[in-house]
């Protein structure tokens, strides 16, 4: 043989064994990888829909607790929600509210004019239509302000009649028929008890 001379390449075929061992790694990678990816995604709705329920239970409590924070215990319910600790799962009641139009809630003996006062007889009241938050106003107007709602609760405790407390639940299902459920209870200073 001479120095210039190549070595003879031999052709190797893979054997079964070979092949199977490769398919079964290549299984499993793959399966390890579809998993993780599954499981990714669902995570990843899971915060999605957790974020759309605390968004929507924030813009409703907002308005919610604007609102009673101006009313008073006499103007709830055509007369005060007894302060007796019970929930209950509507709260109708009247804000201040410029009656003869001067540009003050104030009137000319300096108290407070309420929407109740009004010849329409203005009032707001909160409740659950099916899993809908409504605001419902004197003028007819009834906005959605949630869905998703499962509960709506409003209470006076007996230890401190001046505060409302707000519990509110929403609750939503993912595509991969996982329940996600949120809720808060929010304590309201109605500002203006005598």
């Amino acid at each position: 043989m001479s120095q210039d001379a190549k070595p003879m390449k031999t052709n190797r075929a893979i054997t079964l064994a070979e092949f199977m061992i490769a398919a079964f790694v290549f299984l499993v990678v793959s399966l390890a990888l579809v998993l993780t990816l599954n499981y990714t995604r669902q995570s990843i709705e899971v915060v999605i829909v957790s974020t759309e329920l605390q968004e929507e239970m924030y813009n409703a409590l907002s308005l919610v607790t604007a609102e009673l924070r101006e009313t008073t215990s006499t103007k709830i319910n055509d007369g005060p929600i007894l302060a007796d600790g019970m929930w209950y799962n509507s709260i109708t009641f009247a804000i201040p509210y410029d009656i003869d139009a001067d540009g003050d809630i104030l009137d000319s003996s300096g108290l407070i004019e309420w929407s109740d006062q009004n010849p329409a007889n203005w009032t707001l009241t909160y409740a659950l239509s099916g899993s809908q938050l409504i605001r419902t106003a004197g003028d007819g107007r009834a906005p959605i302000l949630a869905n998703h709602v499962t509960s709506l609760l409003f209470r006076r405790s007996v230890v401190a009649p001046s505060f409302i407390d707000v519990s509110i639940i929403l609750q939503k299902d993912t595509f991969f028929n996982r329940t996600i459920e949120i809720s808060l209870t929010n304590q309201v200073k109605m500002r203006n008890e005598p």
